[in-house]
């Protein structure tokens, strides 16, 4: 409103009127699809002395116009709101449920045996890296440790390559955690379910609530595990009232030894 009224102003030059050629000039350049015709009948009414227009006046007929207009679309904005509320009230809710497995940092790890992409790996192939993984010398301890002892004599040098680099391409957490902001937000689901989840304080938390979520997480009683699951709600559709954490931890005759 206030540029409007600057321009007039400086279209006057301080004066009452304006010469109607100019007011033309004015007008053609900030409507020029308005036509000749329209124009004098929208410059008429204000028309003085034949060839001068009243620009004050014209000027308050304009605003006086514009609030009408908004106070129109201000009411109409209404109306419909509480046409849809009236809407909501008659029918249930509804909200969509998405869950994850996002695979822990410490989890993503292409050189365990039950991964190895990247490579073609039929079952009996298969089958050898298990046996070695899990043989164990009289002791008890690996009789294979690390990578890439239970894979050696199995794989090809340029198998184990190709393994490593998938790692690095898909695996490593510093690759894929944006990656996985990024499925989360296409989900778009009002609840979410984040399981094997862990880097919550420091990555998931923060990314959730820049995507509009609320949440908590829980971590996995087993003491060697570090993830856990993770809760989100949209804070456009909930509220949280309460939370409390229950525990399902499968019977194990070690567990008070500690070694479950």
């Amino acid at each position: 409103m206030q540029s409007l009224r600057s321009c007039f102003q400086e279209l006057s030059g301080g004066r009452p009127t304006v010469p109607i050629t100019r007011f033309r000039e004015f007008f053609g350049k900030i409507m020029p699809k308005v036509s000749k015709e329209s124009l004098e009948l929208f410059i008429r009414p204000y028309l003085v002395n034949g060839d001068e227009v009243d620009h004050k006046q014209l000027l308050e007929s304009l605003m006086c116009g514009l609030d009408e207009e908004r106070d129109r679309q201000l009411q109409a904005a209404q109306d419909e709101v509480r046409s849809l509320k009236g809407a909501l009230s008659r029918h249930p809710l509804e909200f969509t449920v998405g869950q994850y497995n996002i695979l822990a940092g410490y989890m993503g790890n292409n050189m365990e045996p039950w991964f190895l992409y990247g490579i073609d790996m039929p079952p009996e192939k298969r089958k050898q890296v298990f046996k070695l993984h899990g043989e164990r010398k009289a002791d008890g301890k690996p009789a294979n440790p690390g990578w890439p002892n239970y894979v050696k004599g199995i794989l090809t040098p340029e198998e184990i390559q190709k393994v490593e680099e998938e790692h690095q391409k898909n695996f490593a957490w510093e690759t894929r955690k944006d990656r996985l902001l990024d499925v989360i937000g296409e989900m778009d689901a009002d609840l979410l379910s984040l399981v094997e989840c862990d880097h919550y304080e420091d990555h998931f938390k923060p990314a959730l609530e820049r995507l509009g979520y609320g949440s908590t997480w829980r971590k996995r009683p087993r003491p060697s595990s570090a993830d856990g699951c993770c809760l989100a709600w949209r804070r456009q559709l909930f509220d949280l009232v309460a939370e409390e954490s229950v525990e399902f931890v499968a019977g194990c005759w070690l567990r008070e030894s500690g070694s479950c």
